[in-house]
C-alpha cells in the first residue's frame, strides 16, 4: 500500500486515515477499487479542494476533513449517495454550495 500521507487502513472498519495531506492523492482511488473505503479520516493537513474523482468513492459513508484548508464544502460530496456525514471542524468555511438549504447551512455553521 503505497499511498502518500497514509497513516492507517482498517480492513474490518474499512477506514482509511491520512495525516498531513496537502492534496488527496490519486492512489486513494486506485486503492478503493480493491479495498472499498467506508470511512475516510483526512483530518489535519492543507487540503483545500477535492478532485472530481472523489465521486468514485461510492461506498464512502463518513468523511472527516477537520483542520484542513477548505473554504467551502466541495460540491462533489453531493454525488456520493452513501455519504451521510462529512465533518469540516476547524476549517475556514465561508461559502456553502448553492444547492444546500438555508436550514442545513445554519446547522453546519453551528457545529
Amino acid at each position: 500500500m503505497n499511498i502518500p500521507f497514509i497513516e492507517d487502513y482498517g480492513p474490518v472498519t474499512k477506514k482509511l486515515t491520512l495525516r498531513g495531506a496537502t492534496y488527496l492523492p490519486s492512489e486513494v482511488f486506485d486503492f478503493n477499487k480493491e479495498h472499498p473505503i467506508k470511512i475516510l479520516d483526512a483530518s489535519v493537513g492543507e487540503i483545500s479542494e477535492l478532485p472530481g474523482r472523489f465521486a468514485e468513492l461510492k461506498d464512502l459513508e463518513v468523511a472527516f476533513f477537520s483542520d484542513q484548508a477548505f473554504e467551502e464544502i466541495p460540491s462533489v460530496l453531493s454525488e456520493l449517495e452513501n455519504l451521510y456525514m462529512a465533518a469540516f471542524k476547524s476549517c475556514n468555511l465561508s461559502k456553502f454550495p448553492e444547492d444546500r438549504s438555508e436550514e442545513h447551512t445554519s446547522e453546519l455553521q453551528s457545529h
